[in-house]
């Protein structure tokens, strides 16, 4: 290989990366300061991509042999459609997002969860599945109004995310009711987690609302099961939990 095409190939390398780093960490300071604000990503916020060019110029014209007017035409090439990636994800994980508690809606929770059982059978991993749901809700809305409501929901989520492992999956499926896929889990690992969230949720008051509670039902993946009955038997548990008093778990027997 010719030295001049080594070099190239070399410095293109360099400013990928560079380009990669830089945006990555330009990205994450954009999400850290969303969610300081407590407001929805916007797809407004897009990066200064003549910052993100200077830098990387910066830092490649700084190694031998690297001619500066090749490199900025790769650059102004390769930063916007870096760019354009990290919009598209962006883009999708707002679809795929429940406006009011800031977990996955119902669309992203059904199509997780037949990806979720189509892996968990082809490779013979074990699946759970928590469906939970705050109890006396609809007196609560009768109660303090439906913009009181939205605000208990809203407060549910944050408590329930605290205590959640980095694999689980918790979205919102329905008005109150919340469902949490659980890779590489059983039942009991299931029931803990219920009993966490319960924990989290009922530790303090909401406002003038009160504690909540909630209650639950689990269900473990069973040979051959397809992901509507899975879902179906721990939805018909959580129906057990509520009309036997509330607060509790059922699923497990």
């Amino acid at each position: 290989m010719a030295p001049w095409i080594a070099v190239a190939l070399g410095a293109a390398a360099v400013v990928l990366a560079v380009v990669v780093v830089v945006l990555l960490r330009r990205n994450a300071a954009l999400e850290t300061t969303r969610r300081a604000r407590d407001a929805p990503p916007e797809l407004a916020g897009s990066l200064d991509l003549d910052d993100v060019m200077a830098r990387i110029l910066d830092a490649a014209l700084g190694l031998d042999g690297v001619d500066a007017a090749g490199l900025d035409n790769v650059v102004r090439r390769g930063v916007p459609a870096l760019d354009n990636a990290f919009r598209y994800r962006e883009a999708r994980r707002l679809a795929d997002t429940d406006g009011l508690t800031g977990l996955r809606n119902r669309r992203f929770f059904h199509e997780t969860l037949l990806r979720e059982v189509t892996r968990a059978h082809r490779y013979g991993r074990s699946l759970a599945l928590l469906v939970l749901d705050v109890d006396d809700f609809k007196a609560i809305n009768e109660r303090v109004g439906h913009l009181a409501g939205d605000t208990v929901l809203a407060e549910t989520a944050v408590r329930l995310r605290g205590v959640l492992r980095a694999s689980d999956i918790a979205c919102r499926v329905g008005g109150d009711e919340f469902a949490i896929l659980l890779p590489e889990a059983g039942a009991q690992q299931a029931a803990q987690l219920y009993e966490r969230v319960e924990a989290a949720v009922s530790a303090a008051p909401i406002g003038t609302i009160g504690r909540l509670t909630l209650s639950g039902g689990v269900a473990q993946l069973a040979e051959r099961e397809d992901a509507p009955a899975f879902f179906e038997r721990a939805d018909t548990a959580l129906y057990r939990a509520k009309q036997g008093g509330k607060a509790q778990l059922a699923g497990l027997d």
